[in-house]
């Protein structure tokens, strides 16, 4: 409809100018050129009535102008016809920039494919053309490669049409597809016919080639020249740029038991709708009984069905993307299929693969919307996830206690930019789910062995996997199940007394008790090749040495340290000698003191300040080996000891019966624990991330402060016309019947109208339902974003740009804006993206826009009818819920949304005791109990 309507726009406008202007001339001002006598008496006399100037000159004017225009339209004309570059005349270039424009609109709507005629001129000669069309609700888009005569596809009435037609041509010569080029911010048509052509009075030949072409976000290129950065324009033959590499070969998938196309499509490409692409492809594939898929609602097990796009890309296309690097990373907006994105350098081809336009710039071209998204190992600086829920533990405790010092109206003091940096890493990282298995397995064997009079197992090392626990014993003790035994390489672990034990973490029985936690010195020392946690036992190690280059050597000993001391395990002392001064400072965990020397640690004895069963590590980051005398001295210092040193552990006080444990350390990313012969990514905290981790807990102690900038302007922008008072009566969060998501307690998505995201490609059933919740929370507060902001929030870790992270972005735009359903105008939600970034539509609201329109910017101001209204909204603390690794990047915001709750709360409690409302006392005081239950009530 669109496409219609700027058709016959354009067509009217067009008639307009080359048939109504002349009409109107002749009609209004006859013929303009004056006579001899005319001409003599204008230049001679003054013209006091204008008759000179209204009746010959300006007409003449127009004229010209009209001559101009029909001069440039009749230029333009035949190169849209025929598929050729259009001749630039000197002078006319503006005039054949509009005409170029309304003849673009014209044949788009005349033939569904209009300018991409012009988009590949160069050669005559007929070549194969392969068209693909895929329609749903919004539109349609096209990818072809076509020659002299090019190809044409019109709408139909169907949810999904794919056609892939091929033209028989005698053998030709290899014919290079036309130059793209990928719009950057900042462009304009001048300044990329300046760089690519060598003028930028060439313009008008890109805006020629690319009028009316669908582009990646669903928009293409205007008589207004507005350019969104992503687009691929085709440029004319002379901007050469290597070919487009061959498509990729069509992945096959074998039917299993509960397939459906649908499920397929959604999974392969992230949009349902797709499915008639499967079909197209898989309509000539012979099915084991001899047959085909003829019928798409009945796919058996056992057939084969092609997947096309979703292959590896062949040895040609690969060759193809080598050597050419794009100028800059690919913005949102651009199909997979237009930029391919690899480790090495990067090309653009000159025709996208098929895009669903009526999915927008998320829709994935290249077939592989695969969302794949594991959270990372460590921080870019090496802390793990073990660490990092301690870390956040800590931090939480620290800001509930800056909460209950917070005078009302303030807030409390965030972190600089720099650490709050390393807050979203940690955020990012952390693990609680994994530390909470290990605990429970742990406990798990602690009630086994006291109800069966057993000791407890003699566990050396543990290995966190994604889906299973394995534990590492040193002897021949026997687990219960459902641990079973797993077989030990012999270039693992030496030794035949050594045996390993998994479960798998679903699979973790329940325990009928809580013991004391047992185990309390294993401690993370990196990640494996297969990306695992690898934790040891110190207390049972006895000693374990760090070797390798100094500042490497620190970082290891000063994460061990963070990790025992911040560790929610039962009680524990680590005593760092000679580092980490600062750092047990900022964290003042009562588990971690620093001593300067070996002198000072041996002068107090550990039973002044431990109980007799507390066990203690001690790390020596000093680079002097002990003495005989001081190595006897610590081992007598108690019967639970653990010893941590910087350098080899060769002379240390081992088993006899068994070797040394020592973490050679070669790099930031490589390490080797002997005598397990295992590689890891070792778990450092170095000086920097030190120093970040620092101001992070310093902050922490910080005294409140005023209101941020950006949290007054949320609060002015959310007034909705409440005014500082907040008397006005604010629309109730749904009442439009759209869907609305909660903040103001556990996070959720109320009233989606479509199916619930489910699980992800490859067969596993993980929901992506907190994914896509996050990301509406996201556009609520951020109602406009760019791509790599969402990237940036979503997934803090990973780089914003390349191809995963795109194939990730879309696939769950597309899943989510299928999940939210439509308005009643018919747009989505979701909207695909526009010149103005991502949003969300502005009937989707939450809980948080309907509390800043109650109670505007000042709580004191409103009235306690309107308080009482705003706290009702409150279910819980704000913004929780989510599993861990989610709202990383919404800590500030949730700061924000704890202290308004609160000064609300104080503001009702205040006035309830003046006038005695014992029901809105008890409503200030429940909310105040769901945001902040360890908190003690302030007054004003």
């Amino acid at each position: 409809m669109k496409r219609l309507a700027l058709g016959l726009g354009s067509l009217v406008l067009a008639l307009a100018l080359l048939v109504g202007i002349p009409a109107a001339l002749l009609f209004l001002a006859g013929n303009p050129f004056p006579s001899g006598d005319e001409l003599s008496r204008a230049l001679s006399t003054p013209d006091y009535g204008g008759e000179f100037l209204v009746g010959t000159l300006l007409p003449l004017i127009a004229w010209v102008a009209w001559a101009t225009f029909a001069l440039g339209f009749l230029v333009e004309l035949p190169g849209h016809i025929r598929g050729i570059p259009s001749p630039h005349l000197p002078g006319l270039g503006l005039q054949q920039l509009w005409a170029a424009a309304l003849i673009g609109a014209i044949v788009v709507m005349l033939t569904g494919v209009g300018a991409l005629a012009g988009s590949t001129a160069g050669s005559p000669t007929a070549v194969p053309a392969s068209v693909s069309v895929s329609q749903s609700g919004t539109g349609a888009t096209f990818g072809a490669t076509q020659a002299d005569g090019g190809a044409g596809a019109g709408s139909t009435d169907s949810a999904a049409v794919s056609i892939d037609t091929t033209v028989e041509a005698a053998p030709a010569a290899p014919i290079a597809a036309a130059p793209t080029y990928v719009v950057q911010p900042g462009d304009s048509l001048w300044r990329i016919a300046e760089q690519q052509l060598g003028s930028g009075e060439r313009f008008a030949e890109i805006a020629g080639l690319n009028l009316g072409v669908a582009q990646g976000d669903g928009h293409s290129l205007t008589a207004e020249n507005w350019l969104n950065a992503g687009w691929v324009l085709t440029l004319p033959a002379d901007a050469a740029v290597p070919a487009a590499p061959e498509a990729a070969t069509p992945a096959e998938h074998v039917v299993v038991e509960g397939d459906t196309l649908w499920d397929l499509a959604a999974d392969a490409y992230g949009d349902g709708t797709r499915y008639p692409e499967i079909v197209a492809a898989s309509a000539a594939v012979v099915q084991p009984d001899g047959t085909t898929i003829t019928d798409p609602n009945l796919i058996q097990p056992g057939e084969t069905v092609n997947l096309p796009g979703v292959g590896a890309p062949t040895p040609d296309a690969v060759a193809a993307v080598a050597g050419t690097v794009a100028a800059s990373p690919v913005a949102e907006g651009v199909p997979v299929g237009a930029t391919i994105e690899a480790a090495s350098p990067t090309v653009t081809p000159a025709v996208a693969a098929p895009v669903d336009a009526s999915a927008g710039v998320e829709a994935n071209a290249a077939g592989a919307a695969a969302f794949s998204h594991t959270a990372p190992a460590h921080t870019t600086g090496g802390i793990g996830a073990v660490l990092a829920v301690g870390l956040l533990g800590l931090l939480a405790l620290r800001r509930a206690g800056q909460r209950g010092r917070r005078e009302f109206g303030r807030r409390i003091a965030l972190p600089t930019a720099e650490a709050s940096t390393l807050e979203l890493e940690l955020r990012a990282v952390e693990n609680r789910m994994g530390l909470d298995d290990i605990d429970h397995a742990l406990r798990y064997l602690a009630v086994w062995a006291e109800d069966t009079g057993r000791t407890l197992p003699s566990i050396e090392a543990i290995r966190l996997a994604d889906d299973d626990i394995t534990l590492y014993l040193s002897g021949t003790d026997q687990l219960p199940r459902p641990f079973r035994t797993k077989a030990v390489p012999a270039d693992v672990v030496p030794g035949n007394n050594t045996t390993a034990w998994t479960i798998d973490r679903a699979a973790l029985p329940g325990v009928e008790r809580v013991p004391q936690p047992p185990y309390p010195a294993f401690v993370t020392l990196g990640q494996d090749q297969a990306g695992a946690h690898i934790l040891v036992d110190l207390e049972r190690l006895g000693t374990l040495g760090v070797t390798g280059p100094p500042e490497l050597r620190l970082g290891v000993l000063t994460a061990i340290a963070a990790e025992l001391a911040t560790s929610r395990r039962s009680e524990i002392r680590v005593t760092v000698v000679g580092a980490a001064d600062d750092l047990a400072t900022a964290l003042a965990s009562p588990r971690l003191r620093h001593v300067p020397d070996v002198a000072t640690l041996l002068a107090h004895p550990a039973g002044d300040a431990l109980a007799a069963d507390t066990p203690e590590i001690v790390i020596l980051a000093l680079a002097q080996p002990l003495s005989d005398r001081q190595r006897a001295a610590l081992a007598a210092r108690s019967a639970r000891l653990g010893v941590v040193q910087s350098g080899s552990t060769a002379r240390a006080a081992a088993a006899p019966d068994r070797a040394p444990w020592t973490l050679n350390v070669d790099d930031i990313g490589a390490a080797r624990l002997l005598p397990v012969g295992l590689s890891l990514a070792p778990q450092l905290l170095g000086a920097a991330e030190c120093t970040r981790l620092i101001e992070l807990f310093r902050s922490t102690a910080a005294h409140s402060v005023t209101r941020p900038e950006w949290a007054r302007q949320m609060g002015a922008a959310g007034v909705g016309g409440a005014g500082s008072t907040g008397t006005a009566e604010a629309a109730g969060v749904g009442a439009s019947g759209a869907p609305w998501i909660r903040l103001l307690g556990p996070v959720e998505v109320i009233g989606a109208r479509g199916v619930e995201p489910r699980g992800i490609p490859g067969g596993a059933k993980r929901s992506r339902l907190p994914w896509a919740t996050e990301l509406v929370a996201f556009f609520t507060v951020h109602r406009t974003a760019s791509a790599v902001d969402v990237q940036t929030a979503l997934w803090p870790a990973d780089l914003p740009t390349g191809l995963a992270a795109q194939q990730n972005r879309n696939a769950l735009m597309n899943e989510t804006r299928a999940w939210l359903g439509d308005s009643t105008d018919d747009e989505p939600y979701l909207p695909v993206v526009g010149a103005d970034g991502l949003r969300l539509h502005a009937d989707l609201q939450s809980d948080w826009d309907v509390w800043r329109q109650l109670l505007g910017d000042d709580v004191t101001l409103t009235t306690t009818a309107t308080l009482v209204s705003a706290l009702r909204l409150v279910t819980g603390a704000p913004l929780t819920g989510m599993p861990a690794n989610h709202f990383a990047w919404a800590e500030p915001l949730r700061e924000e949304i704890t202290g308004a709750v609160l000064d609300a709360a104080d503001e009702l409690a205040a006035r309830a005791r003046i006038s005695g409302d014992a029901d809105a006392a008890a409503l200030a005081t429940t909310v105040r109990a769901f945001v902040e239950p360890h908190l003690v009530v302030r007054t004003k």
